[in-house]
């Protein structure tokens, strides 16, 4: 885990050494020992953008294969998920803030719906 976590101020240091466009994202660190990158998305559209083409352009495509194959040694699996924000089902008391702070708790609450099973009922 440290090793990974020195990795990633690599990664962080190339983004800011390189002025990379559109490397913004917040990084959650799970008790469990996963981490879990958050980037938002205007649309779906930007499902299709290929994410490290300007770490790529930037660093140069050897040199960041080597560090993301570096990482990839860190771990053995990887998963991608999109959701979706509604903020009129989200909860930030009053009294929180988050300005200046490097600590956040997150809760997410998952609704996964089976369409099989309704078609099925009905």
């Amino acid at each position: 885990m440290t090793h990974y976590e020195e990795l990633v101020k690599e990664l962080k240091a190339h983004c800011d050494k390189h002025n990379v466009e559109g490397a913004n994202w917040t990084v959650i660190s799970v008790e469990d020992g996963r981490y879990v990158y958050v980037t938002p998305v205007k649309s779906m559209v930007d499902l299709d953008k290929n994410t490290k083409e300007n770490f790529a352009v930037k660093m140069g495509e050897e040199e960041l294969a080597k560090l993301l194959d570096k990482m990839d040694e860190c771990y053995d699996s990887h998963s991608d998920s999109v959701l979706h924000y509604m903020s009129n089902l989200s909860h930030l008391p009053e009294e929180y803030i988050t300005v200046g702070k490097n600590h956040r708790e997150y809760h997410f609450l998952c609704d996964v719906i089976n369409h099989s099973q309704e078609r099925n009922a009905a």
